[in-house]
């Protein structure tokens, strides 16, 4: 409560003071919309979402980083609060535009294509799903190596992938592995390993 506080007056001074498109402002618009997000207040941070988004589509170009960064945010917000379409609409714009950014390897658009296929598999397009998981695969270890904890976790989320599915031992057999690896790469009692 006490971070609310202070951003939102943060936000008024900054707006008072520099006007709304300054970037002291957005970043106080930003910091308040997350808090709402980590207290609970979902109709709150969707009303500050919308008024960043709109003034960073207003101040930035289409594919600016910073604009991607907070529709990637806003993105994973409405899935949490169940507005899935609209999640999947802003997950394909940020993918799309980091891959004509950043190209298709680079780990910022990996990240982007993991939280897609994560939520095309959430929601049921399982086919898309597949082959965003696919191309995850055939990524990741390349970038980061085949024992990188982020590696490590994209066989674990094709496994949830195939439990949606109800394909029970194929997700049992990855899960398998991915305790194997976790134990050799993390050890016995990383957090990781336990869950697994």
């Amino acid at each position: 409560e006490e971070a609310h506080r202070l951003y939102a007056r943060a936000l008024q001074v900054s707006r008072d003071r520099l006007g709304d498109g300054a970037p002291t402002t957005i970043d106080a618009l930003e910091a308040l919309a997350g808090t709402c997000v980590d207290l609970g207040r979902g109709a709150e941070a969707e009303v500050l979402y919308a008024e960043l988004m709109e003034t960073l589509e207003t101040t930035l170009e289409r594919d600016d980083p910073r604009l991607l960064d907070v529709l990637n945010d806003i993105a994973l917000h409405h899935g949490a609060a169940g507005r899935e379409r609209e999640a999947l609409v802003l997950l394909e714009r940020v993918l799309e535009a980091r891959r004509e950014v950043l190209g298709r390897s680079h780990p910022t658009t990996l990240a982007s294509l993991a939280n897609l296929a994560e939520a095309k598999s959430e929601g049921g397009a399982f086919d898309e799903a597949q082959e965003l998981f696919e191309e995850l695969i055939e990524h990741e270890p390349r970038i980061f190596g085949a024992r990188h904890p982020r590696v490590l976790l994209i066989p674990s989320n094709l496994s949830m992938h195939y439990e949606r599915q109800g394909r029970f031992e194929e997700a049992l057999e990855l899960e398998h592995d991915v305790l194997a690896a976790r134990r050799e790469v993390l050890g016995e009692e990383h957090s990781s390993t336990l869950v697994s």
